[in-house]
């Protein structure tokens, strides 16, 4: 489609062209390797391959982003701490977790900094907002079973406790936002992107 001319549906931007000339480089829009280690990583996190070389909280997988060499099989490569400009990559022996804690900890952390070299900016945020949300759910929640559990003791819906629960809600709501407000500014610079984050949620 690049190379094909204009009246057959295709861009004719091939070496030969007047504007294919000064393209410098093409690039493939996707690359099946590493979709496919994405994939396996991301999506199906749980299964113990997933984990020889990884510890299941760092942002990128398959490879150091320093050597941008492939993981050893025998290691495990442990980010640095997340909010230093400069993180640094220590190789220590994998341990690879029971399958419990792998399916909590996959289900709380994802491999940022791969989906946004590889889908961009605009998914890994979004992804990076549904990884914080989720995050902070979980004491949302445990206050929620528990406000439910005393409503169906009581045996009544409108009981009490609603509104120190709706206070609480409230509480939450603005506490996410402004962490939320600091992990996307945070990624943001990590990225070198200035305009994404004021587009969500502002």
């Amino acid at each position: 489609m690049i190379r094909s001319r204009i009246r057959d549906s295709g861009a004719e931007l091939g070496e030969r062209s007047h504007l294919g000339k000064q393209i410098e480089m093409r690039v493939p829009l996707h690359m099946h390797a590493k979709l496919e280690l994405l994939y396996r990583s991301w999506v199906t996190y749980w299964q113990t391959p997933n984990w020889i070389g990884r510890d299941g909280k760092s942002m990128v997988v398959g490879f150091d982003r320093q050597t941008l060499e492939p993981i050893s099989e025998n290691h495990t490569i442990l980010m640095g701490d997340s909010h230093t400009q400069n993180p640094t990559s220590t190789i220590v022996d994998s341990v690879i977790p029971s399958l419990f804690s792998r399916f909590i900890i996959g289900s709380f952390y994802q491999p940022l900094d791969s989906v946004q070299e590889y889908f961009g900016e605009g998914v890994a945020f979004y992804f990076a907002w549904l990884q914080h949300c989720s995050y902070h759910l979980v004491s949302l929640s445990v206050v929620g079973v528990i406000v439910s559990i005393l409503q169906i003791v009581d045996g009544q819906w409108d009981h009490p406790i609603r509104p120190f629960f709706s206070f609480a809600v409230m509480l939450w709501g603005l506490f996410v936002m402004m962490t939320w407000r600091r992990r996307s500014n945070f990624l943001a610079h990590k990225w070198y992107v200035a305009y994404i984050q004021n587009i969500i949620f502002h």
